[in-house]
């Protein structure tokens, strides 16, 4: 029985804690990775030098869930330990049966973070699981760090397709496996070769928002859909009519899916934004300072003509009467008119001079806004070129900014000009950190600060994940 010779003697078995990060038991300067055996059914058995004190059996049943160290520089043989494991986390979700017995052996499938259920199908469904939040942590961290690799989108597809569309919602993990598949599925879209591959993925998601009773799939489809999906796609119209419905059709979330439709970019903003925006007095807040919020979004005279109208006859008309929403609305309303500056340079300036001049508590605001006027942050290196006038400087200030900021080819001309602005005071201590294996990554348009001297670490669920 699968229970007596899986599932007794690994609930028998003593795990020892996982190490941290910051000091991991197995410690070494390199990978002996040739002497990785082929991937088998039953057997993964890597050798690691710097490992020499533990046992081949410790080796086995524990080393992938240590945190291992290599050469920050090491680039090749980080990348090769970053597809063994892809490789074996493919088998796993591919052929999940064959290869259950390893899962459970090298921590694929750990007790102290999963809890097994008795149900020999829940079993397979939460290795399949396991194995796709092993793979989205790979495909993250390849794009984070540039590797290159070739996506087999055949292979994925049929297997996030069964997932989707033939487990049932009521089934165990449900909810998360399908939520997997869409965090997947971004981070590969960007990977496949051709249109035709992408359409297919494409499709799921929008299976999932007009099917699934679960939030957290529709909002991970609908993430997909929002960050990596080209705004032209056939599928960004199909989904952009179905929150359009939603709108019409509910009286409730109205905020909520006027949201939505403002992060799509929804054609049918036009229409409905002026006639929220022109009637506030008849609208709850939350509404309303969602529209507001669209209304920088969508690029039309009608919006900007009602943008104008709001700042007129709410705040400035009425600037000694403004209580704490009424601000609020303001200020989400001038940066929505900012965004309308190209098109309505003139008007959109003599505003934020009026507002400087007449309301003290918008005055930081407008003040940063002409700011960022004169600036142009929009052109490439606009902020620089006003701070360091030597091409010279600002070629030597570029190669000093890459070896501690990475990630900068995501973003924007406009996002890297605000990147300087706030580190460009700081370059020479930045500098000084980065002698010491500091080093500073882009998430979410901040700079965080991260350790570099480590390759990776195992997650809970026994997944390996680069650092």
């Amino acid at each position: 029985m699968f229970q007596s010779n899986i599932l007794e003697n690994f609930s028998n078995r003593k795990y020892h804690k996982t190490p941290s990060i910051i000091n991991p038991q197995i410690r070494g300067n390199n990978f002996d990775l040739q002497n990785i055996k082929p991937l088998t059914t039953d057997s993964f058995q890597p050798s690691f030098k710097g490992s020499e004190n533990l046992s081949p059996e410790e080796l086995k049943i524990n080393s992938l869930s240590k945190a291992l160290i290599i050469k920050p520089d090491n680039k090749k043989l980080k990348q090769q330990l970053l597809d063994q494991e892809r490789l074996l986390m493919e088998q796993e979700l591919i052929d999940t049966e064959q290869h259950l017995k390893r899962m459970f052996r090298t921590a694929g499938i750990h007790p102290q973070y999963s809890k097994i259920p008795k149900n020999y199908n829940d079993i397979l469904t939460l290795a399949k699981r396991n194995a796709l939040t092993g793979l989205s942590c790979y495909y993250y961290y390849l794009e984070d760090y540039g590797y290159k690799t070739n996506l087999d989108a055949d292979l994925y597809y049929p297997i996030f397709k069964a997932i989707i569309e033939d487990y049932p919602d009521n089934s165990y993990l449900a909810e998360d496996i399908k939520t997997q598949v869409m965090i997947n599925t971004k981070f590969m879209y960007r990977l496949m070769n051709n249109s035709e591959d992408q359409e297919k993925f494409e499709k799921l998601g929008l299976y999932l928002i007009n099917n699934s009773p679960y939030e957290s799939c529709k909002k991970a489809a609908l993430n997909f859909f929002i960050d990596f999906v080209d705004k032209d796609r056939p599928i960004i119209n199909e989904t952009q009519k179905y929150y359009y419905q939603q709108w019409l059709n509910s009286n409730k979330n109205k905020a909520s899916n006027l949201r939505i439709l403002g992060k799509l970019s929804a054609p049918q903003l036009e229409t409905i934004l002026p006639d929220i925006i022109n009637r506030p007095e008849k609208q709850n807040f939350d509404l309303l300072l969602t529209a507001i919020w669209c209304a920088g979004r969508v690029q039309s005279d009608k919006c900007f003509n009602s943008l104008k109208s709001f700042i007129y006859s709410t705040t400035l008309n009425n600037h000694s009467k403004l209580n704490k929403k009424q601000l609020q609305l303001s200020e989400m309303a001038l940066y929505s008119l900012f965004e309308h500056r190209n098109n309505h340079k003139e008007e959109t300036d003599k505003i934020l001079q009026q507002i400087n001049a007449k309301i003290p508590q918008l005055t930081d605001i407008s003040q940063d806004l002409q700011y960022k006027s004169s600036r142009n942050f929009s052109q490439k290196d606009s902020y620089l070129k006003s701070e360091i006038p030597s091409g010279y400087d600002r070629s030597r200030y570029k190669n000093i900014r890459k070896t501690f900021v990475t990630n900068l080819n995501y973003l924007t001309a406009k996002q890297i000009n605000y990147l300087d602005k706030g580190i460009l005071p700081l370059r020479e201590l930045i500098a000084a950190m980065n002698k010491f294996s500091a080093e500073l990554e882009i998430i979410n348009d901040t700079v965080t600060s991260k350790y570099t001297k480590l390759i990776g670490t195992r997650t809970g669920d026994g997944r390996f994940y680069d650092m």
